[in-house]
C-alpha cells in the first residue's frame, strides 16, 4: 500500500492514493486534468458546478482540490470559503482563464497556488501540487494521454447549446469563458483573444438586457465555435484543409469528431 500522506493539521494520515477533487465544467480540461492527476498518481473526483463539488466534500476529504473560479453556478471563491472553513484543508489550487480573476487580492489565504489555463504537462501539475506545502507525489515519467476526441466534441456541442439558449448576457458571458478557455487548452490563440474580447465587451456593457451588443456577441462567438469545429474536422482528415493543419495542439490520431461540422 502506498505511503499515507501528513497534511499540515491532520489528526490522521489519508491511507492509500490520496484523491484530487477537480472542479471544472468545461469538459475537455477536467478529463486533461483527470489524466494529469493520474499521472502524478492521484485518484481523481470530477464536479462541474459549485452544487456538485458540496455533494463530493459532504461525503470525502480530499487531499488537494483544483478548483476553476468560473463555474454555471457561481464563483469558484464561494467553493474556497468553504473548504477553508475545514479543520483538515486540501491543497488548494486555483485555476482559470482569465489571468484577472486569479490576481483577485480575494484569492489570498484561500488558495495556496493559483494558475492560469491550460496546465501544460503532469510535470507542471506536479509541482504545483507539491510546492506549495512539500508533499509527495509520483513523478510522473511520461506526458500524459490526451482526452479522447469525443470528450471535445462533447465540449463544443455543450457550449453550442448554451448559445442557443442565451437570451440574455449573463449567458453569453458563460459561453465566452467557457469558449475561451477551451480555445486556451487547444493552443488556439486566435479563439482565444476572440473569446475573450466578448467577454470583456459584456463585462464592460453591465446590462442585463439583450441588446445590439449581445446579438453582435452571440454571432461573433457561434462564428468561433463553428472554426473550432471545423479545424477539429480538418485535423482529423476529413474536410477542406486536412493537410494544412488545424493548429489544434491537442487533436492527434484517433476518434472521429464532428461529422456534420455543425454546432
Amino acid at each position: 500500500m502506498p505511503k499515507p500522506i501528513e497534511l499540515p493539521g491532520a489528526t490522521g494520515a489519508l491511507p492509500g492514493t490520496p484523491t484530487a477533487l477537480i472542479v471544472e465544467d468545461c469538459l475537455y480540461s477536467a478529463e486533461a486534468l483527470r489524466l494529469m492527476a493520474r499521472a502524478c498518481g492521484l485518484r481523481s473526483r470530477h464536479a462541474a458546478t459549485l452544487e456538485a463539488a458540496e455533494r463530493h466534500l459532504a461525503i470525502f476529504r480530499p487531499a488537494f482540490a483544483i478548483v476553476d473560479l468560473g463555474l454555471p453556478d457561481g464563483c469558484g471563491q464561494t467553493l474556497l470559503r468553504r473548504i477553508a472553513q475545514d479543520s483538515v484543508r486540501p491543497l488548494v489550487l486555483a485555476i482559470s482563464a482569465d489571468p484577472s480573476r486569479l490576481s483577485d487580492p480575494q484569492l489570498d489565504g484561500l488558495a495556496d497556488v493559483r494558475c492560469e489555463k491550460p496546465i501544460a504537462s503532469a510535470k507542471a501539475l506536479h509541482t504545483l501540487l507539491t510546492g506549495s506545502r512539500g508533499l509527495s507525489l509520483t513523478q510522473p515519467q511520461q506526458m500524459a494521454a490526451q482526452p479522447a476526441r469525443d470528450v471535445l466534441t462533447l465540449e463544443i456541442d455543450r457550449i453550442g447549446q448554451i448559445l442557443a439558449a442565451a437570451s440574455e448576457p449573463a449567458a453569453l458571458h458563460r459561453a465566452a469563458g467557457r469558449l475561451e478557455g477551451l480555445a486556451a487548452e487547444l493552443g488556439e490563440g486566435a479563439l482565444r483573444a476572440e473569446a475573450t474580447a466578448c467577454r470583456e465587451m459584456l463585462q464592460a456593457e453591465g446590462s442585463a438586457k439583450p441588446g445590439a451588443l449581445t446579438a453582435d456577441v452571440s454571432d461573433r462567438l457561434s462564428a468561433g465555435l463553428l472554426h473550432l469545429a471545423a479545424a477539429c474536422e480538418a485535423a482529423n482528415g476529413e474536410g477542406p484543409g486536412a493537410a494544412g493543419g488545424a493548429g489544434l495542439r491537442s487533436v492527434g490520431p484517433g476518434r472521429r469528431v464532428g461529422a456534420s461540422g455543425e454546432v
